[in-house]
């Protein structure tokens, strides 16, 4: 249960979140979700499955079947709503996989979009005074600009990747503890993310 703990507060502060704490009392009791699962070519020692999100956004390969959470909340600066959703799998090492979706009023204009990534991985960073930004880097993911970074926080490493497509912010997110942590896996992760809707 304590580990338990230690993730679900690790989660609260890496999308800074966003979601009530009412999700989060226990990591098995998150919003369960209907799916379909198929095998995949997998990574080595891991059984992963294709997972296909319900509402048709994007398709992943993760562990195991992710549990999920939903919410509307109101931008307390902006009176922006602003719907959130997360997307959790935990392997049996104790690594947790986590695609979080924000979708905003309106779409960006790509000036903005730096500026909003930016902002969000610092708010993710500031969010627990232990976290540390050891790397971050702009690239360009399917055509639109991203940023992949590392968070380090005590024996924990926390790995993501953000875009913003359409009205939507996606983060793509690893969190590991330091022995735990198997570069090849979050590069399968991210690797395998494929979006259904339009850019």
């Amino acid at each position: 249960m304590k580990r338990s703990f230690i993730y679900l507060a690790l989660l609260a502060s890496l999308a800074a979140i966003f979601l009530s704490t009412y999700y989060f009392k226990d990591s098995y009791e998150l919003l369960p979700i209907n799916t379909k699962l198929s095998e995949k070519t997998l990574p080595p020692d891991q059984s992963w499955f294709n997972y296909d999100a319900p509402g048709g956004e994007f398709n992943v390969s993760l562990p195991l079947l992710p549990q999920t959470a939903t919410q509307y909340l109101t931008d307390p600066k902006t009176g922006d709503v602003k719907h959130y959703e997360m997307y959790i799998a935990q392997n049996s090492d104790g690594t947790i996989y986590m695609i979080s979706l924000i979708t905003l009023p309106k779409v960006l204009d790509e000036s903005e979009k730096p500026l909003i990534l930016n902002q969000l991985m610092n708010d993710m960073v500031s969010a627990n005074k232990g976290n540390k930004l050891r790397s971050s880097k702009s690239a360009v993911y399917d055509g639109m600009t991203s940023i992949d970074f590392i968070i380090d926080k005590e024996e924990h490493v926390i790995e993501a990747r953000e875009f913003i497509n359409g009205k939507t912010i996606y983060v793509l997110t690893t969190i590991s503890k330091n022995e735990n942590k198997d570069k090849t896996h979050f590069k399968y992760f991210i690797d395998s993310f494929k979006l259904k809707s339009e850019k």
